[in-house]
């Protein structure tokens, strides 16, 4: 029996008979940088394998889990991690200038650091 949570665009967990685990998400949704960031993180919990399935989706599988973690855990951790990398990067794009400003006034020169002391 294949369990399956398939709710676009949430990634859809998927335990095969070979005792791995696939993790699909819609490449609509999610970005080759989230994806590679979400996994990456998760690499000493077990063996990952990054692929596309078709024109729409990537494809990952989880296997050879280490320290006896249960590989439906470790899907959910990094379908988690996925999902907050990809909210991070979609953020960075609509607010990156408003970083970048804070980041340029913060470091401007000061002037008239006299009279401000004095203040």
């Amino acid at each position: 029996m294949i369990d399956t949570i398939e709710i676009e665009p949430m990634p859809s967990i998927n335990a095969q008979e070979d005792g791995k685990v696939l993790i699909k998400l819609a490449k609509e949704f999610f970005s080759r940088e989230a994806v590679f960031a979400g996994t990456d993180k998760h690499t000493s919990m077990c063996s990952i394998s990054v692929m596309p399935l078709g024109e729409t989706h990537v494809g990952i599988t989880l296997s050879k889990p280490l320290d006896g973690r249960d590989l439906q855990s470790v899907a959910q951790m990094i379908s988690d991690e996925i999902l907050d990398q990809q909210v991070r990067l979609d953020l960075e794009s609509r607010n990156g200038h408003i970083r970048t400003l804070i980041v340029r006034h913060a470091f401007s020169p000061i002037r008239n650091i006299e009279k401000e002391l004095e203040d």
